[in-house]
């Protein structure tokens, strides 16, 4: 079903969508509860302060997408289609949530709170994290060249697994990094 230009609010998504198209759409306080939209169409829409609670997005499509006050639990992007994709967060709690094997860079995270995810083998470079609480949330074997972790905080992110060139950090948070290699600071 194609949907065009159309304001969703206070509307609860459950059950499936699959395939479903939706082309300059806004959704405000929406809530997607364990919703199937497996292989749906985002075109240059906008969410705003809604939910994703165990969403299924496999196959997903978001190509200029806004979401400002999400919330997604337990949400895996790791299976989104990545062609052309370009979405931004703003505001947005995501809690447990999988950014595995993705190819993001570029994406901005403006003043969310990312805890206990997982960035494992993501191409993360020149992503802007600025103001981005990340407890809790593993890096792992990430490619993080020229990415902005400036006034971002609670990362752990080991330097010896993750490709850090040109990254950009700030302090005191930056000390972190040294976390991982066993040294003493006095």
């Amino acid at each position: 079903m194609e949907n065009q230009s159309k304001k969703f609010s206070s509307h609860k998504f459950e059950g499936s969508f699959i395939d479903d198209e939706f082309t300059d759409c806004i959704f405000e306080a929406c809530a997607f509860l364990s919703a199937d939209l497996s292989g749906c169409s985002f075109s240059d829409c906008t969410f705003l302060n809604c939910s994703f609670t165990a969403a299924k997005i496999d196959g997903c499509k978001f190509h200029g997408t806004n979401f400002r006050g999400c919330r997604f639990s337990g949400v895996s992007f790791c299976r989104i289609n990545t062609f052309l994709l370009s979405f931004r967060f703003e505001e947005c709690l995501m809690d447990s949530c999988d950014f595995s094997d993705m190819k993001l860079s570029e994406t901005v995270f403006l003043r969310c709170k990312i805890i206990g995810s997982y960035f494992k083998n993501a191409d993360i470079r020149k992503c802007v994290f600025n103001y981005t609480d990340f407890k809790e949330t593993t890096f792992e074997d990430s490619d993080m060249r020229e990415a902005d972790f400036r006034d971002a905080l609670n990362y752990q992110i080991d330097p010896l697994k993750n490709k850090l060139r040109k990254a950009r950090f700030s302090s005191p948070e930056v000390i972190s990094l040294l976390t991982g290699l066993d040294i003493i600071i006095e």
